[in-house]
């Protein structure tokens, strides 16, 4: 789904979505950490064009500058994507697999989610544009279907959640180029439960809460050379959060005080758009995402410093 209201005129019939080298491995090898849906409009085009700007308010996301394009007064565009994944669990070894004549070995760990994301501008002159994008870059879920399943042992649920508010402003320098500069402000919750004595109930659960709210930044440039050409490059940086929270072994010991430190990946995206006919168009985007940053990250006991749990492939 896509409602928005823009002052843009409709979309061109035809678009060829061509390098759609938009970090596919690289999303795939974060496990789902990275969150895809902050604009239906160019999910539908694979990306491409992402951060050229031009036909969707959502793609000041990805390059800050792209919010010159709007028209006079307030544009604002909302975008909701529905998720129904679908990741079944199987114990095939390990120490309860001998439980699984009398319990459930396999499992349906996938979370449903909706996953909005808002965006707003308002031009305050011929040349510049304050605009405020409100989405989710990184989030994860997972809920067995069976919460006494064999494996609750290990994990009964999980949840990564995050939500930015980036404040931005775009500014027209010369005719055609505009650059754009922004803040990044995220919301970072996790929160893990597990059973602890072993499956089919009557086990204590665990439970480990930790969230953050820290800063980063986005900047881009737009260039549109000819009327019928826009080439986009924006980036957003990594952000360090600094996780506090707590453990609790229910009805077994007080909470335990914990910190994480995560760190976000930088992103960089370079897109381009070109009119080839009165409705055609090309477009293209190229994308790297600094995933070396994520990765094993452990959580601390703040009292001695500790590591007693890992946040695993992120």
């Amino acid at each position: 789904m896509h409602f928005g209201k823009t002052s843009y005129k409709a979309a061109l019939k035809v678009t060829m979505a061509s390098a759609a080298i938009a970090a596919t491995a690289g999303a795939a090898l974060a496990g789902g950490f990275e969150v895809r849906e902050q604009s239906t409009h160019f999910q539908g085009m694979s990306f491409a064009g992402a951060a050229a700007g031009g036909r969707s308010l959502s793609s000041m996301f990805w390059n800050p500058a792209a919010s010159n394009y709007v028209g006079a007064g307030i544009t604002a565009e909302s975008n909701y994507a529905l998720i129904l994944p679908n990741s079944e669990t199987t114990i095939t070894g390990g120490p309860v697999s001998g439980l699984c004549g009398v319990g459930d070995c396999s499992v349906d760990i996938g979370r449903d989610a909706v996953v909005p994301a808002s965006y707003i501008a308002y031009r305050h002159s011929p040349s510049t544009v304050f605009a405020l994008g409100i989405n989710s870059q990184f989030g994860l879920g997972t809920q067995p279907d069976n919460r006494q399943w064999v494996g609750s042992i290990y994990n009964t649920s999980a949840k990564l959640f995050s939500v930015n508010a980036t404040p931005t402003i775009s500014h027209e320098i010369l005719p055609g180029l505009s650059v754009g500069a922004g803040l990044q402000i995220q919301f970072l919750d996790l929160q893990k439960f597990q059973t602890t004595t072993g499956p089919l109930g009557g086990g204590l659960r665990t439970n480990l809460q930790g969230d953050s709210t820290d800063v980063g930044w986005t900047v881009g440039v737009n260039w549109r050379p000819t009327p019928s050409t826009s080439i986009g490059l924006g980036w957003r940086s990594a952000i360090t959060h600094s996780l506090e929270g707590f453990f609790e072994l229910q009805g077994a010991a007080p909470d335990t005080a914990i910190i994480a430190d995560i760190d976000t990946p930088d992103k960089v995206t370079l897109s381009f758009t070109q009119d080839v006919a009165a409705h055609a168009r090309v477009s293209g985007t190229v994308e790297w995402t600094q995933w070396s940053r994520a990765g094993n990250q452990p959580v601390f006991i703040a009292a001695n410093g500790a590591p007693f749990w890992r946040l695993e492939g992120l």
